[in-house]
């Protein structure tokens, strides 16, 4: 039973290391500009030790990526569920490395991966379906994508900035775009 614990402990470690040297080098330098051997000699292990737990880079990615999106779509169901107060809990759960990886992967934009793409769409689905709900008569394609483009960039603005993201500041902030603009436009009279 130890010895399957050891292993265990082992693997996680490795593939932690792996994990963490893709995201130093994804901070350093361009997706395409990495290959398996820059991550390894980072990670400190073996090119074979590599490929016990990844088929390549591509793989690498689409893996993270994959733990990156579940995680954030258990977010959505809770902010568009009946409780979004919820969500605010699960959003400062976020640790510091899930933020870096976050900020790494929205520099990748290849044909097959393209993080902030397949962010924005999920974030545009669950809105629409929310937004749906309240009120099915309207057409809300294009203010889910709004929203998406908008959340998506306060997001990435505020884990740049190594700070917190405050939804319902964000909303206000948004608002007095909203308000300036409608002035600019209906004049001072209104």
């Amino acid at each position: 039973r130890n010895i399957v614990m050891t292993a265990d402990l082992r693997a996680k470690r490795t593939q932690k290391a792996i994990k963490e040297a893709f995201v130093d080098l994804l901070h350093e330098r361009d997706y395409d500009k990495i290959n398996v051997q820059d991550i390894v000699t980072r990670a400190m292990i073996n090119r074979s030790t590599f490929y016990q737990y990844y088929f390549n880079k591509s793989d690498l990615t689409g893996k993270l990526i994959a733990e990156i999106r579940c995680g954030y779509e258990q977010f959505l169901i809770l902010r568009f569920g009946k409780n979004p107060q919820e969500s605010i809990k699960a959003r400062e759960s976020l640790t510091h490395q899930d933020r870096r990886l976050a900020l790494a992967l929205l520099k990748i934009q290849t044909p097959k991966h393209n993080f902030r793409r397949e962010m924005h769409t999920l974030v545009k689905n669950r809105f629409l379906a929310y937004a749906s709900n309240q009120d099915p008569n309207l057409d809300w394609d294009f203010h889910a994508d709004s929203y998406a483009a908008m959340a998506l960039h306060a997001g990435e603005y505020y884990l740049k900035k190594g700070q917190e993201l405050n939804e319902i500041e964000t909303l206000k902030d948004w608002q007095k775009v909203m308000d300036i603009l409608q002035i600019g436009l209906m004049g001072d009279d209104e």
